[in-house]
């Protein structure tokens, strides 16, 4: 188990959006969370990736304390998400927001520019090469050299997605993934992150549709209230009242 999250509270005015939150995820784990819109999702992920301070509780991701680690470092440790809103610099292309996304750019030291300039061409030969991969990858390589902001919906969502795959993260927070995106993309998303769990990746996927997160997840958490109501297989979860409630009645 690399993550750890132990009884994490955090409070607006009052108001819980999070309350004694326990859960672990371990890697190869595709780990859907669920719940209706308030249940304190979105607020999860944001005190994981350090947007958010808890009021109390813990959490450490590979024994390493994240309660009062900034987002940029959590981001260098291994674990990257991706946004309701999409987040894609805009007037960049398609390429440029891929090769911004790699962690430990060689060339973002000034000293390392100039001492090490053969070394540093090199690693951003290959992150380019990389970044033309994974656009291959997603059938986005036609849009290359396009500005992100003139990209479909489904493409800059999946734009968003491929932009987590440059950092190598080991963690993956992906939020809505597949919301509001045509049917050819929901595949070719779906596909992406069963690849990344058979690499051994761990991946929480925030998403309202149950028939996607029953089928391809190892384990549901059901949220409401900032609480975390039940967990297990998706089996398990599919037949417990409370969800059934939630969903259907």
């Amino acid at each position: 188990m690399f993550l750890e999250i132990k009884k994490i509270c955090r409070y607006f005015n009052g108001i819980t959006a999070l309350e004694d939150f326990s859960t672990s995820i371990s890697s190869g784990e595709i780990v859907g969370l669920i719940g209706p819109n308030g249940a304190g999702k979105t607020t999860l992920f944001n005190v994981i990736t350090g947007f958010l301070k808890p009021d109390s509780g813990t959490i450490s991701f590979n024994n390493i304390d994240l309660i009062k680690t900034p987002p940029f470092k959590i981001y260098r440790l291994g674990i990257t998400r991706t946004f309701q809103e999409i987040r894609l610099i805009r007037g960049l292309k398609v390429v440029d927001n891929i090769l911004l996304s790699f962690r430990g750019h060689p060339g973002d030291s000034l000293l390392s520019s100039f001492a090490a300039f053969k070394a540093v061409s090199k690693r951003e030969h290959d992150h380019i090469l990389i970044a033309k991969s994974l656009l291959e990858k997603a059938e986005l390589v036609e849009k290359t050299n396009v500005l992100a902001e003139d990209l479909s919906y489904g493409q800059q969502k999946l734009l968003s997605i491929l932009c987590c795959l440059a950092s190598d993260a080991e963690l993956l927070l992906l939020d809505e993934p597949i919301a509001g995106i045509a049917p050819e993309f929901v595949n070719t998303i779906l596909a992406i992150i069963r690849e990344l769990a058979a690499q051994n990746k761990a991946i929480i996927i925030i998403e309202h549709n149950m028939d996607i997160i029953l089928n391809m997840c190892n384990r549901v958490i059901f949220m409401d209230s900032g609480r975390k109501i039940c967990e297990g297989p998706p089996d398990i979860i599919r037949n417990d009242p409370k969800v059934i409630e939630a969903y259907i009645g």
